[in-house]
């Protein structure tokens, strides 16, 4: 019996540790900003518009509550303000989420600094590691000012 439920113990912890989504620690903001800004294919500011996500794709887990989708998702639909890094020429773009514990969570009506990449297909994607943020928050829209600055 102790032996069953020491390999149940540990199969558990082994499979919360598999959906943990890990992202690198950085020393401070600045180097975060500006590690995910080189590492990435394109850089935005962007109001979300809209939210596409459909609870039949992906995990439902991600779901929460079965109504988070009125307050924002993972697939948006974003109204770009200004392209700080990159070559994309639609005023409107949606971000395709790749339904993981890394997809990013964007709050309808905000506006974020979109750190993202285009992957295979050529769609926008982005994950929570890449330092997206709300543009009201403050310290990380001076730091990246700061980065901008630097840069030109």
């Amino acid at each position: 019996m102790k032996k069953l439920f020491l390999i149940l113990s540990i199969s558990l912890i082994l499979a919360i540790d598999a959906y943990a989504c890990r992202c690198e620690i950085y020393s401070s903001i600045e180097t975060h900003l500006k590690e995910r800004y080189e590492a990435s294919d394109f850089v935005i500011l962007a109001k979300i518009e809209s939210v596409k996500d459909s609870l039949t794709k992906g995990d439902n887990i991600m779901a929460g509550e079965k109504d988070y989708w009125r307050h924002g998702g993972y697939n948006p639909v974003l109204k770009i303000s200004k392209v700080y890094k990159g070559k994309i020429k639609a005023d409107t773009i949606e971000i395709t989420p790749n339904w993981s514990n890394c997809s990013q969570y964007f709050k309808k009506g905000d506006t974020y600094v979109i750190f993202g990449y285009i992957n295979q297909k050529g769609e926008y994607t982005t994950s929570m590691c890449s330092a997206n943020f709300p543009s009201a928050r403050e310290e990380w829209w001076k730091q990246f000012q700061k980065m901008k600055k630097k840069k030109t």
